[in-house]
């Protein structure tokens, strides 16, 4: 028998109920917000708040990452687009680049992020990687250094 689909869990997450941390040791003028957290899917769900001028190292992508610019404006080095407020972004498994924000504003996005995020030095070798457990980790780590109280990001429990 079929499950019902009626009694799928859901999860909500007050918007202020998590902190805004510090996307350290990549760049820690980055600030994250994690939403959700999928060990199962391996799969990071975040608000991102990137500083006028600032961005991240090149990276390779091990699985999809989506992004949806809320504000600001921001763009892959090289890249002949720009994603302002509204715009859309699909990154396939396998992409490398780097990003950067445009103008004097902010840039606030929504990421989702499946597998491995792999930083590499210019020979293209992975000098760091950040994936679900790394987040994971971050996210506990602030929380318990800044005694904020820990919500359950990994489950859909209420």
């Amino acid at each position: 028998m079929l499950n019902d689909i009626t009694k799928i869990d859901t999860n909500f997450i007050s918007g202020n109920s998590t902190p805004w941390i510090p996307f350290a040791p990549v760049n820690d003028k980055i600030m994250l917000k994690y939403l959700k957290i999928d060990p199962a899917r391996g799969e990071v769900t975040m608000l991102m708040k990137v500083p006028a001028g600032e961005g991240a190292h090149k990276h390779r992508h091990t699985g999809i990452v989506t992004v949806y610019t809320i504000a600001g404006s921001w763009q892959y080095v090289g890249h002949n687009w720009v994603s302002k407020a509204g715009d859309y972004i699909f990154e396939t498994a396998g992409s490398t680049h780097s990003f950067t924000t445009l103008g004097e504003k902010e840039t606030v996005a929504y990421v989702m992020v499946q597998g491995e995020l792999q930083f590499v030095d210019g020979d293209d070798k992975v000098v760091h990687f950040e994936d679900w457990r790394t987040a994971l980790t971050r996210y506990k780590t602030y929380c318990q250094a800044n005694r904020i109280p820990e919500i359950n990001l990994t489950t859909y429990e209420i």
